[in-house]
């Protein structure tokens, strides 16, 4: 008897394609089937831009899969956003003895015809990506230069006011006085590591960030980030999100951004 394996992934959640809705179509479908469900894999939060054996859940489906077995998907892009992915996916599977079935176009990738038009669908989900990627890029274009906020990303020495399109950055004072006081530390001798280590002695905690949830990560100025705070004091705390900035004097370059988030930009 064959065995079904239900995959579902969504890079954020919304009313068509949910992980709900997801799931409960690769549900009823299974119980249409009447067939034995041997796992439901569901990704959340990941882009269809990762091949899908890098995926959390699509890696525990790729080491599950077993000859005869028939894995589901809901809509080809749920699967794959990459021919490449795509293609290197099927042939192992075929290898396998593994069958396909996505239930938007009810094809068999079996057949000559359905793996033609599966190869379709998928290089059409790839363009569509490509096209979405810069579409994003333009929106962030113009964004920076109406120094607008965009993403969740913000000046050191700055904070995020309002809402939809009337976001704007306004001065962050108690950031600004302590790039200051971090200033001030450097002309005395003090290490960057000595820096970050003071501030966390003292508890200063990064804006809107707090102690009370128990939640560490983010919350203090790590050493890279008290160096960002200093150049952006240096370079009079200019609005470049994602930027790079030339100190005065033809200095070092370096971001002067941090998360709304609270993680470092580089990570």
């Amino acid at each position: 008897m064959e065995r079904l394996r239900l995959y579902a992934r969504v890079s954020t959640d919304d009313q068509q394609t949910s992980v709900s809705a997801q799931v409960l179509r690769l549900k009823e479908f299974a119980a249409a089937e009447g067939k034995e469900v041997a796992g439901l894999y569901v990704d959340e939060d990941v882009s269809g831009a990762k091949p899908l054996k890098l995926r959390p859940q699509g890696k525990l489906l790729w080491d599950a899969t077993e000859p005869g077995d028939v894995v589901v998907f809901t809509k080809v892009d749920r699967a794959f956003r990459s021919l490449t992915d795509a293609v290197t996916t099927l042939e192992v599977w075929q290898d396998l003895g593994v069958s396909v079935r996505i239930l938007d176009t009810g094809m068999d990738l079996a057949t000559p015809a359905g793996q033609l038009f599966f190869s379709q669908l998928v290089g059409f989900a790839q363009f569509e990506r490509a096209l979405l990627g810069q579409r994003l890029k333009e929106a962030v274009a113009q964004c920076r230069r109406e120094e607008r906020p965009f993403a969740n990303f913000r000046p050191f020495g700055w904070k995020v006011a309002g809402s939809g399109k009337q976001k704007r950055f306004e001065p962050l004072p108690e950031e600004r006085a302590l790039a200051e006081r971090i200033v001030q530390m450097r002309k005395e001798g003090e290490s960057w590591c000595e820096i970050a280590t003071v501030f966390y002695r003292e508890r200063i905690t990064k804006p809107g960030k707090s102690l009370r949830q128990r939640k560490w990560r983010g919350v203090f100025y790590l050493e890279t980030e008290v160096r960002r705070l200093h150049k952006a004091a240096l370079a009079g705390f200019p609005i470049a999100p994602r930027d790079s900035v030339t100190l005065p004097g033809g200095g070092e370059e370096d971001t002067v951004t941090d998360r709304e988030d609270g993680s470092s930009p580089n990570g």
